[in-house]
């Protein structure tokens, strides 16, 4: 049986999800799809619910917003919650290459107090750039240029 989501946080995102939906007993209509970037904000916030199922259903929604959640992400990282500073690494991570930009910020968070932050930094950095070139960027001296890296070939120039 599959993972059920909390049916707060599914009304709380207008979802309108009812639990029929829920059990499995109709199908959902599936939402307009936003383009509001207003629910990132809130979506950052409920990163430090402390639910843990609640923070990862919000890092999932968020990482589904692509480059349009990194820079909110990226201010996260630097929260005082220990969760919401895991949670955004954690979805940092999902988004994968287009998260590039937050590559020295995940370094830095690489020295966090939280050993939970920490391994959620490393894991957003071996999805981004390839665990072989995250090996280089947690090697690199201090004040080192960031190793140049082969774009994903979704990323390519041409």
């Amino acid at each position: 049986m599959g993972r059920i989501v909390p049916l707060g946080l599914l009304a709380w995102l207008g979802l309108g999800l009812g639990p029929a939906v829920l059990l499995g007993q109709a199908r959902p209509v599936p939402p307009p799809v936003a383009n509001d970037d207003a629910v990132i904000p809130a979506l950052i916030e409920v990163l430090r619910d402390n639910d843990q199922d609640t923070r990862q259903y919000a890092a999932m929604a968020l990482a589904a917003m692509g480059s349009r959640a990194v820079e909110p992400l990226i201010g996260a990282l630097k929260d005082k919650s220990r969760e919401r500073r895991a949670a955004a690494a954690y979805a940092l991570g999902q988004i994968g290459p287009p998260a590039r930009a937050a590559i020295p910020a995940l370094v830095q968070t690489l020295k966090d107090d939280s050993p939970t932050v920490r391994r959620q930094a490393a894991y957003a950095l071996s999805r981004i750039v390839g665990a072989d070139n995250a090996n280089a960027i947690i090697q690199s001296p201090p004040g080192a240029p960031e190793p140049m890296f082969p774009q994903p070939s979704s990323e390519k120039k041409q």
